[in-house]
């Protein structure tokens, strides 16, 4: 089992993940945190770079996020731990 985490901002990079793994072995998760709880926990100061206007179209803050219609899981890490989100999205792969 090999697990990505990856910034997809669009939906059509989600669709062509999707189409390229098959809809059987993609798993959809949908982490809805809080821009104030991601830059909080952001360790590189990129937030802080992105809106000095250092880093050009930074998801979330110079450039759009679409958030996912239908995702297998929607986790929000403002409400639960890294261990508790992570023993969510294995349960739910357990499952499929």
């Amino acid at each position: 089992m090999v697990m990505v985490a990856c910034i997809s901002p669009c939906s059509e990079q989600r669709e062509q993940a999707r189409s390229i793994l098959g809809e059987e072995r993609f798993l959809e998760v949908y982490l809805s945190t809080p821009l104030s709880v991601c830059e909080s926990l952001d360790p590189k100061g990129l937030y802080r770079k992105a809106r000095a206007g250092l880093i050009p179209d930074f998801t979330g803050v110079s450039a759009p996020y679409e958030v996912p219609v239908a995702p297998a899981l929607i986790l929000d890490a403002s409400e639960k731990t890294v261990a508790e989100c992570l023993g969510e999205i294995l349960s739910k792969v357990a499952v499929k």
